[in-house]
């Protein structure tokens, strides 16, 4: 079932980065669906596995996010 459900969801995502991608510059849609994959990936962690992140993460993510809006 899980399997299935990762599945469907891989498809929309697919469907998305499509749709995205006509309509704007690949090179900065592309490094903002990156830089927002990490936040949610290390809210998923901070949240649902009760994990911390380090001081080395922390500026990374942020380093992230700075780089995307020095590319828009």
């Amino acid at each position: 079932m899980l399997l299935v459900l990762c599945v469907i969801i891989y498809m929309v995502l697919i469907a998305a980065y499509i749709g995205v991608f006509r309509n704007g510059k690949v090179s900065i849609v592309y490094c903002l669906i990156k830089v927002l994959s990490i936040i949610v990936v290390a809210m998923v962690g901070i949240f649902y596995f009760d994990e911390e992140l380090s001081t080395k993460n922390i500026l990374g993510i942020t380093l992230a996010c700075i780089s995307v809006y020095l590319l828009t």
